[in-house]
């Protein structure tokens, strides 16, 4: 058995490079995007039109706004960015496009431009932010571990820290980012685009499902893909020395925990509580209780495939709170629509999938930790098998403490929420990120130092 080195974890949010003066506001993504996505868009050779009031419009207007009378998109689109990711209007495109094989192939292509085009302009407007280098006056410690969800290397340049992990990538690294919704983790279905399977539920009317499937598709890309995110995570704290059961303190700063990010607020709340089954967290030990609750045989299968295409036709009414189009009430695709039923369909698919892709990265971790993967199949989850490869990790006895940052009444309301949803007894609230890390201002260390330094004379 044995304990880690970190006792204290950062998790680090927008408002903590905004507190900094840097322009990361999505008010200023806004403003970079229109002066820019035209210019972005050439950049990426996809195509520019000019419609009659002379307004240039890109594959992002057409996707994401009305694709019958594109224009700019309203600014709302722009203050909840990533959420507003899984807003595409498939039927409207669908009915846009239209049914040919030459509508639909240009369908496709302008669903994948509108992503390509966003991606780019995210990625070159925070390339060009300039961190700096002046540190506001906090050092922290040898048991500090910070979890970056913004992509800035502002704790690297401006306060000296090694130890940190961008759970949603890093400009300065150079490789893909993560941003996005959280509401689509699960593969676009491919039976979307089987004929037989199309021909059979849907009485051949096959155009409007594999138009379906390429809003799937791109819904699919742009989700932020949590549990993935948290595997990846949980292995570097692993490879860093960091044992979630040794965190006492948690200190978010600047992380709003809205909507888009709940599933990782709720790792770490469940994560660091006493007695926490780690394997309930993963994918893999949730899909173990449900097989043993349910019986996988064919005719099962080809119901939860019937349900999965169902709820993909349903995209419209239950993102966007839009009556159906393509699919009223009544065809032979949508007799009544079961809606829990799809539902569930949905998520065994996802746990399905998940899981594979769970055990991947625990079988990877194995194999860097001990030279052989064998030990992942002995475990349900990351963090179960990061203390069997460590040979144990002391059980936690205490709930980690809680220490949130704010910044307006509506601010604190919100998490005192939020707090309440993840069971969160033990935490408190303040009214500014410098109030929340004082323990840890240059002043503070100062006048221990000097304590320690005076008792050592005396």
């Amino acid at each position: 058995m044995g304990r880690g080195k970190y006792r204290n974890l950062f998790i680090i949010g927008n408002g903590f490079d905004r507190w900094l003066g840097l322009p990361t506001s999505y008010g200023e993504f806004l403003k970079y995007y229109r002066e820019n996505h035209i210019r972005i868009a050439g950049g990426l050779n996809c195509p520019v039109h000019t419609d009659e009031r002379g307004q240039k419009i890109t594959a992002v207007e057409l996707v994401y706004g009305d694709a019958f009378n594109p224009s700019c998109l309203p600014d709302d689109f722009f203050w909840a960015f990533e959420d507003s990711m899984r807003k595409i209007d498939d039927q409207v495109l669908n009915a846009y496009f239209g049914k040919t094989h030459d509508g639909l192939y240009e369908m496709q292509e302008t669903v994948y431009q509108a992503v390509d085009i966003l991606d780019e302009c995210f990625r070159q407007w925070l390339a060009s932010v300039d961190v700096g280098d002046a540190n506001p006056g906090f050092a922290f410690g040898d048991g500090c571990y910070f979890i970056n969800f913004n992509y800035t290397d502002t704790l690297q340049r401006r306060f000296g820290i090694d130890n940190v992990y961008h759970i949603h990538g890093s400009v300065a690294d150079g490789e893909p980012l993560v941003f996005g919704h959280a509401s689509h983790p699960e593969m676009a279905f491919p039976e979307l685009i089987e004929q037989k399977i199309v021909h059979h539920v849907n009485g051949g009317k096959s155009s409007r499902l594999i138009g379906s499937y390429f809003v799937e598709n791109a819904l699919y890309e742009t989700d932020k893909h949590v549990m993935d995110n948290v595997d990846d995570l949980c292995e570097f704290m692993t490879l860093d020395g960091l044992h979630i059961e040794d965190v006492e303190n948690i200190y978010v700063l600047g992380w709003s925990m809205a909507k888009v990010d709940f599933g990782y607020a709720e790792f770490f709340a469940e994560a660091t509580k006493a007695e926490c089954d780690f394997d309930a967290l993963s994918a893999i030990g949730q899909l173990r209780k449900v097989s043993a609750e349910e019986s996988l045989d064919e005719e099962r299968l080809m119901d939860l495939i019937r349900l999965n295409i169902m709820y993909a036709s349903k995209h419209r009414e239950r993102e966007l709170e839009k009556p159906e189009l393509l699919f009223p009430q009544g065809t032979v695709l949508d007799p009544e629509y079961p809606a829990e039923d799809a539902e569930r369909a949905v998520r065994m698919r996802f746990l399905l999938e998940q899981s594979g892709r769970t055990k991947e990265v625990m079988q990877d971790l194995a194999t860097i930790m001990s030279g052989s993967d064998e030990q992942a199949d002995a475990c349900d989850s990351m963090l179960s098998l990061a203390a069997r490869l460590d040979g144990g990790h002391d059980a936690r006895v205490k709930n980690a403490s809680w220490h949130i940052s704010y910044h307006s009444e509506a601010d604190k309301a919100h998490f005192e929420n939020v707090m309440a949803k993840l069971g969160v007894a033990d935490y408190s609230l303040h009214g500014s990120i410098e109030e929340c890390i004082a323990p840890f201002s240059l002043s503070v260390h100062d006048s221990t130092q000097n304590e320690r330094d005076n008792r050592h004379a005396h």
